[in-house]
C-alpha cells in the first residue's frame, strides 16, 4: 500500500511516549501544527535527516520524531546524535505507519492543529524540509558541516 495522499486524519493508533506510556496520536501535534519525522535508528537516512528536524524544533517550530524503536533505543539514538528533539515511539508491528502506508523511512508528515496531515514527504528531500519549516515560521534548517544532497533515498 502506498503512502496515503494528503489530506488525511492521523490514525487512531496508540503510541508510546519517552517514558513508555501509551499516548494518542494527538500527542504528535499537541500545541499546534507540527512536522513529524517517522524513522528508525538503524536507517542511515533517518539519522542524517533527524538533525534537520531537530534544527526546526530548536528554531521555534513544533517538530517531533516518531521512532520505530523502543523508547530506550530511541533515546540512545537521539542522544548519540546530540539532539533535543521530542520523540514518541511506535512499537512493532508499526500499526500507525501501516495505517498510513509508510514504506520508506524517513517519512515526514506536516500535521495541522486539528490532526489532519496536509503534506507528506518520503526520504530526505531538502526542498520539502525547508517548505515544512517555512510553514511553521522557522528558518530553513542550517546544519554545521552539512553535506546532504538535495535528495537522498531512505
Amino acid at each position: 500500500m502506498p503512502l496515503k495522499a494528503a489530506p488525511f486524519a492521523l490514525p487512531d493508533v496508540p503510541l508510546l511516549n519517552a517514558a513508555g506510556e501509551t499516548v494518542t496520536p494527538a500527542a504528535l501535534h499537541a500545541g499546534g501544527r507540527a512536522v513529524v519525522i517517522i524513522g528508525h535508528r538503524n536507517c542511515k537516512t533517518t539519522r542524517q535527516t533527524l538533525p534537520f528536524i531537530d534544527r526546526i524544533h530548536k528554531d521555534g517550530g513544533r517538530a517531533v520524531a516518531l521512532m520505530q524503536d523502543a523508547p530506550a533505543e530511541a533515546a540512545e539514538a537521539l542522544a548519540k546524535l546530540g539532539l533535543d528533539l521530542p520523540y514518541f515511539c511506535e512499537p512493532n508491528p508499526y500499526a500507525f505507519s501501516s495505517a498510513i502506508g509508510v514504506f520508506t523511512v524517513p517519512t515526514l508528515l506536516f500535521v495541522e492543529a486539528d490532526g489532519t496531515v496536509s503534506l507528506t514527504s518520503e526520504a530526505f528531500r531538502r526542498p520539502d524540509i525547508e517548505a515544512f519549516a517555512e510553514r511553521l515560521g522557522a528558518p530553513k534548517p542550517a546544519i554545521a558541516n552539512d553535506t546532504m544532497p538535495s535528495f537522498k533515498p531512505g
